[in-house]
């Protein structure tokens, strides 16, 4: 059966569109592994993606917005609730995703066919090879594609399997190997504000392949660095204060290394938010 998650902005499609479901059902439909993953700690998710389109349509200047939405089953609500602000708030604004997320491309396809008001959006597809357990597209063209100089993303928004602050060292961990080279081009290319979406779940999880990423390269060509976590449901316990001392420690390193100018005008910043999406703590590096 094509698998599907209630929200209370519409349907999740986790691994093909509501306008296929009644096309013969492929034995490989659907994927496991994105099944899997859009069910866990779903309140979280639904909270991260709040925070999320509210900071980008608060901060919007202008009648545009790009956004890239990276792989990964966070990013499918934000591109739902993106959908439902501009269905439901009737905002006037010309909304392009750039994305190599299939999801997201499937939910942008099906608004555009069966919802009012969503005309200006327009969702571009990168092109890459398709992983099928993140039904998502990799390899070295979709990272071209991701870090192609012919568009300028306002926002990157990505995440991660497991992320860590400690020591003041940043860890951002993969699933797959084959994820690194897109993984690094969303981390790395130029944008205003780039932003780290990850539950806490993410802070315990210590296996995986580490993006090689120099922390100071996801600052270099981007005015904002963005890191949004959720809270621990049980009261602050003793690893997730360690993690946010970790981030003041990283912060001061990457602070550092940017010349005086930079220095001033360049934000890393820490939100700590609820399953509401509302804040509940910031940290500004």
């Amino acid at each position: 059966m094509v698998g599907f998650i209630d929200t209370p902005h519409g349907r999740l499609i986790n691994a093909r569109s509501a306008g296929d479901q009644n096309d013969e059902v492929s034995d490989r439909d659907p994927s496991p592994w994105v099944d899997y993953k859009i069910r866990r700690s779903e309140e979280e998710k639904r909270g991260l993606a709040a925070f999320c389109v509210r900071h980008m349509l608060q901060d919007v200047d202008g009648p545009a917005l790009v956004v890239q939405l990276a792989s990964g089953t966070t990013n499918t609500y934000v591109m739902d609730q993106m959908i439902s602000a501009l269905s439901e708030e009737d905002l006037a604004l010309d909304l392009t995703v750039v994305t190599t997320n299939l999801t997201v491309m499937e939910l942008g396809r099906d608004a555009l066919r069966h919802r009012k008001r969503v005309d200006s959006l327009q969702v571009i597809v990168t092109g890459g090879t398709t992983n099928w357990s993140l039904h998502s597209l990799l390899g070295e063209h979709a990272a071209m594609g991701v870090a192609s100089p012919s568009y300028y993303p306002d926002y990157v928004v990505f995440g991660a399997k497991g992320i860590s602050f400690r020591d003041g060292r940043l860890r951002l961990l993969y699933q797959f190997e084959s994820e690194l080279a897109t993984q690094r081009a969303y981390a790395t290319r130029p944008t205003y504000e780039r932003i780290v979406l990850c539950d806490d779940s993410k802070l315990r999880e210590r296996v995986g392949f580490e993006l090689p990423v120099d922390p100071a390269d996801l600052m270099r060509d981007a005015d904002r660095l963005t890191f949004v976590l959720t809270r621990p449901a049980d009261e602050e316990p003793d690893w997730f204060s360690r993690e946010k001392k970790g981030f003041i420690d990283l912060a001061e390193a990457i602070r550092s290394r940017l010349d005086a100018k930079s220095r001033t005008e360049k934000k890393v910043r820490l939100f700590v938010v609820g399953d509401d999406g509302r804040t509940t703590e910031k940290i500004d590096g």
